[in-house]
């Protein structure tokens, strides 16, 4: 998709009025010429009419209003593409797979739904003024016609070759925007991992150098990149403006030689170029934008190919069936696996195949090394991964593609690398006392309050981050609780907490829990331990 088709695609109807507005817009211009000349000539006559005044100030006027009107309504028209292209990314984004978004990458989709509907935006202007323009030009050389016919046929001669040359130019410049697109992706992921891994940064002095190297590699690339474009772009300027300079001395030094009639109004027809020497300097700046924006749609498009081709949810959602599930007496994942793959499909990571039985209202812990796979299975068990082989089962009901949502309503979840939102996001029913209860209870009140909707700071340590996010998940009262080394980070005060009176008081409220520990001192608070090792559940010896 180019972004001609984006327009005509995205918004029904509309191209004809914009080329409706642009005609008369080039029509109100060409008038304008053709008035100022033939006022000239009464003037050299010694006739000032007045005719000529009342049409100048009708053709300006008209032009003023369809070229306003024009740049009004095509502005109105992207931002309303873009926003739609945004609403259209995110929904599809929503629906898509956890495996799915990781194998895409956050920097392209960040790249192409912020930096690239941007650039589609910020080009509309330039596009439709080359629109304009072009169209004007078309009425200027059509009016050239009526002084000249040699003139017209050797404007549309040079013009044709002077375009030709740059377009065959332009072809070789697209090269080098895809190049710098490339790189600003891989830019904005070298910055993900210096703000995501700041303290790690911090921490090694070699680590920040050889990042900061990589960084700086990256940029110096964009910056490469960006710089030859805009000089393939100022020659091509600066070819096309000699080329059309060439043209008025054409018509001033060498037609007349050959063509003795073009020699008494020859005024007339460097007029006529000399005017329409800024309409096409506006067309030819127009392609630059427009090649920056068909890009720009064509990588946006590619995503959205992307996420079309991925097997996201459906659009139905049924609380019957999830709350059939809430009523559970038991969790069966039976032989279920995952693998990770690289880029050339091979198997990284196997996790599986794993059977596990969990027994409503019973607390688990699941203990093992790094690179295990607890994280692995927590997702696993979530269904925000989907088993390669083997099956989920919630009491009598399997978990199926299309149950897939009804049953994640089951969990509320605390992952090792969690996000912390700042609003009670998907929270219908809360109340400020019970909120305020919360904050207390976490020790927090000091820290950070809720107003507006809101949490006032969540400028706090990992720990603390931490407790707003335990806030989050009470409020949110699922049947099944997920903390994966939550009490890490705590001071001994939340550890002891967390162990023997938040766990024993979620229990007796009946919440299944499924907690992910290294505290072997508080082993005893588990009805049943688990351990996984290589991505299999092995014996657990206390």
């Amino acid at each position: 998709m180019n972004f001609l088709e984006l327009v005509k695609v995205e918004s029904e109807k509309v191209t004809n009025k914009i080329l409706i507005y642009a005609g008369i817009s080039g029509v109100a211009n060409a008038s304008i010429l053709a008035i100022i000349n033939g006022a000239a000539g009464s003037v050299e006559y010694g006739d000032l009419n007045t005719q000529y005044l009342i049409l100048f100030v009708i053709a300006l006027s008209l032009n003023i209003y369809t070229q306003r009107y024009l740049f009004d309504f095509s502005s109105d028209i992207i931002e309303r593409i873009v926003h739609k292209i945004r609403i259209r990314l995110t929904e599809k984004i929503r629906k898509a797979e956890l495996v799915d978004i990781d194998e895409i990458g956050k920097a392209q989709i960040y790249n192409r739904m912020t930096q690239q509907t941007t650039e589609i935006s910020q080009s509309s202007g330039a596009i439709i003024a080359a629109l304009q323009s072009a169209i004007m030009v078309t009425f200027a050389i059509f009016y050239l016609a009526s002084l000249s016919i040699y003139a017209f046929v050797l404007t549309i001669v040079i013009v044709v070759i002077g375009l030709g040359i740059y377009l065959n130019k332009e072809k070789f410049i697209v090269q080098f925007i895809h190049l710098t697109n490339k790189s600003e992706v891989r830019l904005f992921r070298a910055l993900s991992n210096l703000l995501d891994g700041f303290k790690e940064v911090k921490l090694n002095k070699d680590r920040s150098d050889d990042l900061a190297t990589h960084i700086n590699g990256i940029a110096l690339e964009v910056k490469e990149s960006r710089i030859k474009t805009d000089q393939l772009y100022n020659w091509n300027y600066i070819f096309a403006q000699s080329f059309f300079y060439v043209l008025v001395a054409v018509m001033v030094f060498v037609l007349p030689k050959f063509v003795e009639h073009n020699a008494e109004n020859v005024t007339e027809i460097a007029a006529v170029i000399l005017f329409i020497i800024g309409p096409l300097s506006t067309v030819v700046s127009g392609f630059p934008a427009y090649t920056r924006a068909d890009i720009a749609v064509k990588d946006v498009h590619d995503l959205e190919k992307k996420l079309d081709k991925l097997n996201g949810r459906p659009d139905d959602y049924d609380p019957a069936l999830s709350k059939n599930m809430t009523s559970f007496d038991k969790i069966r994942m039976e032989q279920v696996s995952f693998s990770y793959y690289d880029t050339f499909k091979d198997s990284l990571f196997n996790i599986g195949p794993i059977s596990l039985e969990i027994q409503r209202g019973e607390t688990l812990f699941i203990v093992g090394g790094n690179g295990s796979g607890k994280s692995t299975l927590l997702k696993l068990l979530t269904g925000l991964y989907r088993p390669e082989s083997g099956r989920i089962r919630v009491g009598n009901n399997t978990v199926k593609q299309e149950s897939t949502q009804e049953y994640r309503q089951l969990f509320s979840a605390i992952f090792s690398d969690f996000h912390l939102f700042d609003r009670l996001y998907g929270i219908r029913k809360w109340e400020q006392e019970r909120v305020d209860e919360l904050i207390a209870q976490m020790g927090l009140s000091d820290k950070t309050s809720f107003k507006n909707g809101e949490f006032t700071n969540l400028n706090l340590s990992t720990g603390q981050r931490k407790r707003i996010a335990m806030i989050i998940s009470l409020l949110e009262n699922r049947p099944v609780c997920i903390f994966d080394e939550w009490a890490a980070d705590q001071d001994p005060e939340f550890r002891k907490y967390f162990y023997y009176e938040l766990i024993p008081s979620l229990k007796q409220a009946g919440k299944t829990l499924i907690i992910v520990s290294h505290d072997d001192q508080y082993f005893n608070t588990a009805d049943r331990i688990i351990k996984l090792e290589y991505g299999n559940v092995v014996p657990f010896e206390s």
